[in-house]
């Protein structure tokens, strides 16, 4: 029955893991679409600037009002698409920093509870494993975590 508590735990986890990064994807997702129209928005002032240009010119207008309300605008649109490339490298960073946290914790725990013992053997609890290609993992008497042909070392927490 612990075995089917321990799964049901992990499984619950893992559900709870990936609704959270689909939401953050939704967020990227959504915030790229968003400099995209902003870009978009900026290509399309660049055209109305060279329409407003041509047309001084044909009539011997020397306003440049027109030109620089334009220009205004597109200065505007810029600082738009920055905080919103800068709010997506935020999402980014910190997705990366909860998956190399979690990679840090998710051997040491499954260590932990295989041996009953925190790992001390590397600096900074970190573990060397060996792990199957196709994601199988034996220990020895050792202590040592190996399997059979397809074998790769795995250092976590470097």
């Amino acid at each position: 029955m612990a075995f089917i508590d321990e799964l049901a735990k992990r499984l619950g986890e893992v559900v709870k893991k990936v609704g959270e990064k689909s939401e953050e994807l939704v967020e990227l997702g959504k915030l790229n679409y968003e400099i995209f129209k902003e870009e978009d928005t900026i290509k399309r002032l660049y055209r109305e600037i060279g329409q407003a240009v041509y047309e001084a010119y044909k009539q011997e207008n020397n306003s440049l009002d027109a030109i620089y309300r334009l220009c205004q605008e597109i200065d505007e649109h810029r600082e738009k698409i920055e905080g919103l490339k800068k709010r997506v490298e935020n999402i980014k960073k910190e997705m990366q920093e909860e998956g190399a946290q979690a990679e840090r914790q998710q051997p040491e725990a499954q260590h932990a509870s295989r041996t009953g013992e925190q790992d001390s053997a590397q600096p900074g609890g970190a573990q060397e494993t060996k792990q199957d290609v196709g994601g199988e993992t034996k220990q020895n008497a050792g202590g040592e975590m190996t399997q059979g042909n397809n074998e790769k070392n795995v250092q976590e927490g470097i």
